[in-house]
């Protein structure tokens, strides 16, 4: 069955499907200039009206004018002189030059400065953001102006304010009507709001406050040296929310704009900047600002008030450890030796892209119930404890229907609006012997939400930590979330472990690895709440005690997105020994070509009566388990199985290692890495090439071969085959 079919004028709709909302839920966020714009455009036709809602969509606000024909706008010039007499739409003017000249291409700009004489030798080979950087004089820009002008462009008149109506829509910027279009194509999942849903901002001046910081982020993140100096002059005069002791939005934006500064060069414009924040990290960039430049005394005093009263935990953490290094006569930084106080564990270097993946499989060979977590155990935490209040009937609810994010939570709304039942469930908390009683009877029931889902370590790990963590010290931890849920809601430790003396936070580190300060606060913030909480230091080794799978597939062809698998064939390794072996054809619903039957022997017939994949899924899932994922050319065999996986709805990861290149590391020199070529030169058996299980077998005795190399025992002697070129055991038997 196809998609369903988008009636003329569907967007328009969807624009004034946004209007109607917006007018019921948000009056008091709407100025005379909005509620203006809304009159006029309700006054124009339907033509005119939809050419306006076809920019309005469309990203930026100027446009050429011969991109604007569309075949339910047969008049595109009569709807724009309309628009332009309602004071939606204007003639360019030089102010826009900058959109316009973004609006070319490279080769259109390249013409266009030529035409005016600008152009130096190589200037072609520059991008285009270092050509726009050459306008520097105003006859240049004027010249260019006239230049670009001549093409025929037009300007939406108020961007802003249908860029508001849409935020006060959505809840945030970014957003635009192609989510409705998707919606009525069935295309994603939409949560039917109730009638008397509130607005996504408690109030007008909370909706204007975001909507200035949002469009100022944009500002900032498209901006250029010259027009974040701009924005540095006017960085005073930015609104703050009246009443209230910190302005987030504000101060994220301090320090954007004081990064960005610092980027360009302008460490006076960064530094003038960052005065304007008491918060993190705009405070810490200004110390070592300070520092380099000679201010040594502000730095002190900077310091010493940051640790007297400090904003958050981070902040304490940077003074603590910077004015200690730089006053105190230490050393070390406290990141430094915190780092080389951890523990270590000894993890098998397959595991060097997913250190976490590596050390939570070792605690769980040791019997340790462990979860990798991370910022997803405490999320669903909040989630499942305050789930009446975002959720409920009476909750916080959805902004839109295209959120899942309950309303206010970013910026502080929820707690002032729930507070006394908030607070309510915390001093229950605070009495209790943990989180039990907090646990809904079936949390795998409870409908899609943004805080946990089904299949990840969050939701298990959430049961377990409210189940058996002492209620205080979890009261503590939601505590801090329900004040300021963006502001402490990450740089959680990494795993979540369960040992004879309850629940333990780890933050794995591997070598090269770098303890971020958000990371440091958190682990002192979980200590000072009542959680054990340490990092775990990976130290690189191979591991006799690792469990491998050496995987090899048979296929129709190269290219997983295209071909499918005909033959898995598997063998599970640990110490040495062979723990199971697997294998199986799969018929690939579609013909083998012929250059493949030749080359594997596996026939058409052969696969029509075998499994398909999605009936066998399971049980190779439950066979790789855990372990590291080893092939020869291991991107071909992951990437096929993974698509295979793909097809049945199921994500499959697995750290891998590949044989070919710890082939080429570890033996260097050898005229070819072919799996026939190093089964030659290391005398092991390769009888059926080319089917699966045999090329498995080989490629575990090479594995074994290269692990002796990689723990130091040195390589075999080419003379002779080695015990790893003989045939591999039965299994449990010695490989």
């Amino acid at each position: 069955m196809g998609l369903p079919t988008l009636q003329s004028f569907y967007y328009l709709d969807h624009f004034h499907e946004v209007l109607r909302l917006v007018e019921r839920r948000c009056p008091d966020a709407l100025e005379d200039g909005h509620r203006n714009f809304v009159e006029s455009f309700r006054a124009l036709d339907r033509e005119a009206q939809a050419l306006l809602v076809r920019m309005i969509n469309r990203k930026g606000a100027v446009f050429r004018t011969g991109a604007l024909d569309y075949a339910e706008i047969p008049d595109r010039d009569g709807a724009l002189a309309r628009l332009r007499a309602a004071g939606l739409a204007r003639v360019v003017r030089i102010d826009d030059l900058h959109a316009l000249l973004e609006r070319l291409t490279k080769p259109e700009l390249l013409v266009l400065l030529a035409d005016h004489g600008i152009g130096p030798s190589g200037f072609r080979s520059r991008s285009k953001s270092a050509l726009l950087e050459k306008l520097e004089t105003a006859a240049e820009r004027e010249g260019l102006f006239r230049g670009v002008e001549r093409i025929g462009w037009v300007a939406v008149a108020q961007p802003e304010r249908s860029a508001f109506l849409l935020f006060l829509y959505f809840g945030h910027g970014g957003s635009n009507l192609t989510a409705f279009a998707l919606r009525d194509l069935g295309l994603i999942q939409t949560r039917k709001l109730p009638a008397e849903a509130g607005a996504v901002f408690p109030d007008g001046a909370l909706a204007r406050h975001a909507f200035f910081y949002s469009q100022l982020r944009d500002r900032i993140r498209s901006g250029r040296p010259g027009d974040w100096l701009a924005l540095a002059e006017e960085s005073a005069r930015w609104p703050r929310l009246p009443g209230t002791d910190g302005d987030p939005p504000h101060d994220r934006a301090l320090a954007r704009l004081g990064a960005c500064l610092e980027k360009s060069g302008a460490l006076d414009a960064a530094r003038q900047v960052y005065r304007l924040s008491d918060s993190h990290p705009a405070v810490e960039r200004l110390c070592r600002l300070d520092y380099a430049a000679g201010e040594r005394e502000a730095c002190r005093s900077r310091l010493e008030r940051l640790i007297d009263d400090p904003p958050c935990d981070e902040a304490l953490a940077f003074a603590e450890d910077f004015h200690a290094r730089k006053f105190g006569g230490r050393r070390l930084g406290a990141l430094t030796a915190l780092l080389r106080e951890a523990e270590g564990i000894r993890i098998d270097e397959s595991y060097r892209g997913s250190p976490e993946r590596g050390v939570l499989a070792a605690l769980r060979r040791r019997g340790l119930e462990a979860y990798h977590g991370e910022n997803a155990v405490w999320r669903a935490c909040f989630g499942l404890v305050f789930w009446d209040e975002l959720y409920g009937p009476d909750g916080a609810g959805p902004g839109s229907e295209f959120s899942l994010a309950p309303r206010g939570l970013d910026g502080g709304g929820f707690y002032q609006r729930f507070r006394p039942r908030i607070e309510a469930k915390l001093e229950a908390l605070r009495g209790a012997p943990n989180g039990a009683a907090f646990l809904p009877e079936n949390p795998e029931a409870l409908p899609e939400n943004a805080f946990f889902r089904s299949g990840g370590d969050g939701l298990p790990a959430a049961r377990a930590l409210l189940g058996r963590a002492p209620g205080p010290a979890i009261a503590a931890t939601l505590g801090r979330l329900a004040s300021g849920f963006r502001q402490h809601g990450s740089g959680f430790p990494d795993l979540l472990v369960f040992d004879r003396d309850g629940p333990r936070f780890v933050e794995v580190k591997a070598e090269g690895d770098q303890l971020r300060r958000s990371q440091l606060a958190q682990l002192r913030q979980l200590r000072a709440e009542g959680f054990r909480s340490s990092i775990l230091r990976v130290e690189w080794c191979v591991d006799p005690e690792q469990t491998y799978v050496v995987v090899d597939v048979e296929t129709t062809g190269g290219r997983p997105p295209h071909h499918r698998v005909t033959e898995i064939g598997a063998v599970k390794l640990r110490g040495g020994r062979v723990l199971d072996r697997f294998q199986t054809l799969l018929n690939p619903e579609r013909r083998i070509p012929r250059r493949i039957v030749e080359l594997t022997g596996i026939r058409n017939e052969d696969v029509a009566t075998a499994p398909k994949f999605a009936e066998i899924a399971r049980a190779f899932s439950d066979f790789v388990g855990d372990a590291v994922f080893v092939a020869h050319h291991a991107k071909f065999d992951h990437g096929f199985i993974r698509a295979e996986f793909g097809r049945v709805g199921v994500e499959f990861n697995r750290p891998t290692l590949c044989t070919a290149a710890e082939a080429r590391r570890w033996f260097k020199g050898l005229p070819s890495y072919r799996l026939k070529s190093l089964c030659a030169h290391f005398g092991i058996p390769l009888d059926r090439h080319h089917r699966a299980l045999c090329d498995a077998e080989a490629t575990a005795r090479l594995l074994l071969e290269i692990n002796r190399k990689r723990a130091g025992g040195g390589g075999p002697r080419e003379a002779e085959p080695t015990a790893v070129g003989r045939r591999l055991g039965a299994v449990g038997e010695p490989a």
